[in-house]
């Protein structure tokens, strides 16, 4: 049984890798709530129907389905760690890839880039849920669940973000007059406006990711990874999923 001084050093030994877990709940809150957004300004910028709107979801949504298995088979043969950082890859190239596409103003093109943004982030909750209670049990038994919690408590913070960000950097154009909506270079000058309005938050998040992945890849996460060793790839990858807490997730 270790000691109380023991156990404060694990703790926290464990702060830094958990927090840094923990950052991925807020991110893909943040950008969930801002594909709301982004349909209004869409519709703005390409004159969109309903149902061409609708596509900003259907893209980021599709994303989310197709990486689903590649997440679960990277995180199984590799571990947490590395699909994290695949993860990670995926969402930061789809976000630095919004900066080139405001300036061509191609809205298929913005659909690339959502997909591969939420095929990006199919990986990162594949593997930061368990993750997160599995470092929470290693510090002590039944954390797991605690870790959990206070991790998820983290993704409506970052919905609220994603909101705030899409009102005040995305969302902050003048809307077209009907009177210059008749005149069609007005109109041309108004929509490419409203297209380039998204690149450089995606650019700033996209930065922010490329950051992240780079923490990742430095620290040394507490045992039991894969990369550790390879011997426990069953075990740690599933065996953690008879958690309660995270079935319930």
């Amino acid at each position: 049984v270790p000691t109380t001084q023991e156990e404060k050093v694990h703790a926290g030994a464990l702060w830094w890798p958990l927090g840094l877990i923990v950052s991925l709940f807020f991110l893909w809150g943040a950008l969930n709530n801002l594909n709301d957004v982004l349909i209004k300004q869409f519709t703005k910028a390409f004159t969109l129907q309903d149902w061409e709107a609708g596509l900003v979801q259907s893209a980021f949504y599709v994303g989310y389905f197709v990486g689903g298995l590649p997440a679960a088979k990277v995180s199984r043969e590799y571990g947490y760690k590395i699909t994290v950082i695949v993860g990670l890859a995926f969402f930061s190239v789809g976000c630095l890839l919004f900066f080139p596409v405001s300036r061509c103003g191609d809205y298929h093109l913005f659909l690339v880039c959502l997909y591969l943004i939420a095929f990006g982030l199919a990986f990162l909750e594949c593997s930061a849920n368990p993750w997160v209670v599995q470092l929470g049990e290693q510090h002590r038994a039944g954390a797991g669940t605690l870790a959990l919690n206070v991790a998820q408590a983290f993704n409506p913070i970052g919905s609220v973000l994603g909101v705030l960000i899409g009102r005040f950097f995305i969302l902050g154009g003048e809307e077209l007059t009907a009177q210059a909506s008749m005149d069609p270079a007005a109109m041309e000058r108004y929509q490419r406006q409203e297209s380039e309005a998204v690149g450089a938050p995606y650019l700033a998040i996209g930065i922010v990711v490329v950051v992240l992945a780079i923490l990742f890849i430095l620290t040394r996460f507490p045992g039991g990874s894969i990369e550790d060793d390879g011997s426990a790839k069953e075990p740690m990858t599933f065996g953690i999923l008879g958690n309660t807490a995270l079935r319930l997730a």
